[in-house]
């Protein structure tokens, strides 16, 4: 397949931070807030890319946008969990935050913060085990990756959401790396960003979008 012919698909990040709730004024904080998410993500895409983690993104576009590859695997995506959430804590008896034994890997579909198994999703889409799997390798081996980076900078990845494209019979690892989908503190307090999605606020999406810029684009 061509240059020309390949399929490509645009994340735009401006299109992510008014889905939830940011309204974006040309000029505004926010506006530059949403090319700072763009910067952000393209850089871990980067990152994965140097260690061979089949990425999606292409090409960083003009107006907070990346250009994909393939063709989006709509409605899934996997959250990959490193540390104890409020429900496992209140689950199992342990500390909110503590450390996992292994990553949790949940599939999500649509628009629920429900999460779905492997049966359900074979079940009810034309999404087979095999890719299902894949997809979780994936995800595993950008978790390792990630992980890696931010001890390095003395901060905890404490889960991320991993979304996916096709190409070619491949699995691309695609989305975002934003505040809304990123969540990581620093290793001391745990503190930071103890709810991934709840940023009312654009003052509460600019501090912790600042700490994730300095841990990416200002400590290399």
């Amino acid at each position: 397949m061509s240059e020309v012919e390949k399929q490509t698909f645009l994340v735009s990040f401006a299109d992510i931070a008014k889905h939830y709730g940011l309204k974006l004024r040309a000029g505004s904080t926010l506006d530059q807030l949403s090319t700072h998410f763009a910067d952000v993500s393209m850089s871990i895409f980067e990152l994965l890319k140097g260690y061979n983690v089949p990425v999606a993104a292409e090409t960083r576009l003009e107006d907070a946008t990346l250009s994909m590859a393939g063709e989006p695997i709509e409605q899934l995506g996997v959250r990959v969990t490193n540390v104890a959430t409020k429900k496992m804590s209140e689950i199992f008896g342990i500390n909110e935050n503590a450390p996992l034994n292994i990553p949790v890997y949940e599939f999500y579909y649509g628009n629920s913060f429900e999460p779905v198994n492997e049966t359900q999703i074979v079940a009810a889409t034309d999404i087979s085990i095999t890719e299902l799997r894949a997809l979780t390798r994936l995800a595993a081996k950008t978790n390792v990756v990630l992980k890696s980076f931010f001890e390095r900078r003395n901060a905890l990845l404490k889960g991320f959401n991993c979304y996916f494209s096709r190409l070619d019979n491949r699995i691309l690892l695609a989305g975002d790396f934003s505040p809304f989908s990123l969540s990581v503190s620093t290793t001391a307090t745990g503190t930071q960003a103890e709810e991934v999605y709840d940023f009312s606020t654009s003052k509460l999406v600019r501090e912790y979008q600042d700490y994730l810029h300095s841990l990416v684009l200002n400590n290399n």
